[in-house]
């Protein structure tokens, strides 16, 4: 393999704040609707043990099928799965709290099988889990909204799961749905396909709404109306991108990702989705490439950026300053999307061991503004 080919930081942001730039967007819709909802006496076996979803009085919650997808009542689920939630009317939003054990019920109950017509309430529901505001999203990044129906709560189930670091499968056969969490723990499973940054100082931290790293003295604060992606959110992310560039590109090699690239942080603006991500490679992991400086890792990646066959066209390397510390940049503008134009601002520096990319995706705002909210720690 080409030394060229090794690098993978940049590709992998390209992609993860390329997907964030177009497959996250808010659910936006107020409005009620005459829905066909079918109940098929849907069973769920979470962790291989047939479960029944109760509300907090113990009585039975049945999952449905509506327009082609299967909901559950989302306080139920987040029970079963050994978490708690609660709503708040007057913002339209369910924060959830997630845990490490299970709380599942095993009550025997059979579910009705029949067709009824409902009135599902569509309220542009927001969905907190664990503090951070979340877009529950297919696995091709689309939205997938919760809705009211009953005077309840319901999510796709296989979004929801997904969002909480689990898996989900459908056995139309059995009317089944199988539901996978950790196995040593019984509750929510970790999603992340990053390497496991074994240097924690690495690692940054956030408080309230500022990112710190202190290996690389920098922090970010983010403006109003940003929210932050949690590891689970930042690793789906990272598979829904990896996904899009291997069908319609020339693709990454996913071990690259996993051993080299550690994404230590993604936030977004919720109004246009402008995006910032910040992720370390391991360059001790990479043959010949421990000595690399950020300028030699600048012009790899522009190559690397041809590899992916996106339609990039890229402009050139040069120096800037953020919160006081030089890096090198490049600006990227993705061609091959239709009816909106991005433009992806890369910034590298070597940080010890690890070649550190801050990269700042925009819809429609100003980098320049955006990097205001950078300073020294």
């Amino acid at each position: 393999m080409k030394k060229f080919r090794k690098i993978a930081c940049i590709a992998t942001g390209a992609v993860l704040a390329l997907v964030m730039g177009i497959s996250v967007p808010v659910y936006g819709r107020n409005e009620t609707v005459t829905s066909q909802v079918y109940y098929k006496n849907i069973k769920v076996n979470i962790n291989g043990t047939q479960t029944t979803l109760t509300d907090l009085e113990g009585r039975a919650q049945e999952p449905v099928i509506l327009n082609d997808t299967v909901y559950v009542p989302l306080s139920a689920a987040v029970r079963a799965l050994g978490g708690t939630s609660a709503w708040d009317q007057a913002l339209a939003t369910v924060n959830i709290t997630t845990s490490s054990s299970g709380a599942a019920s095993n009550a025997d109950f059979t579910g009705r099988n029949e067709t009824v017509t409902s009135q599902v309430y569509y309220r542009d529901i927001k969905v907190n889990i664990d503090g951070t505001q979340t877009t529950l999203t297919d696995l091709e990044g689309r939205a997938q909204e919760p809705v009211i129906l009953n005077d309840t709560v319901y999510v796709p189930l296989s979004a929801a799961v997904r969002a909480l670091g689990g898996t989900s499968a459908w056995d139309q056969a059995s009317a089944t749905i199988n539901i996978t969490t950790s196995a040593s723990s019984g509750g929510y499973a970790s999603a992340s396909n990053q390497s496991p940054a074994t240097d924690n100082s690495v690692i940054g931290t956030w408080t309230d709404n500022t990112y710190v790293n202190n290996l690389s003295g920098i922090k970010f604060t983010m403006p109003e109306n940003w929210v932050k992606l949690s590891e689970n959110q930042i690793s789906s992310v990272i598979n829904i991108g990896l996904k899009y560039v291997n069908e319609y590109g020339s693709g990454i090699p996913e071990e690259m990702v996993s051993e080299q690239v550690f994404s230590d942080m993604v936030c977004y603006n919720t109004d246009n989705y402008d995006n910032v991500s910040i992720a370390f490679e391991d360059m001790s992991k990479i043959e010949g490439a421990s000595d690399m400086t950020a300028d030699e890792y600048a012009e790899i990646s522009l190559l690397q950026l041809d590899i992916l066959d996106m339609d990039y066209e890229t402009g050139e390397i040069e120096n800037a300053a953020i919160a006081g510390k030089n890096f090198k940049t490049f600006t990227v503008s993705v061609n091959s999307l239709p009816k909106i134009k991005i433009t992806q601002h890369y910034y590298v520096r070597k940080v010890g061991n690890y070649m550190m990319s801050i990269c700042i995706t925009l819809t429609g705002g100003d980098a320049a503004e955006i990097l205001k909210c950078f300073t020294a720690v």
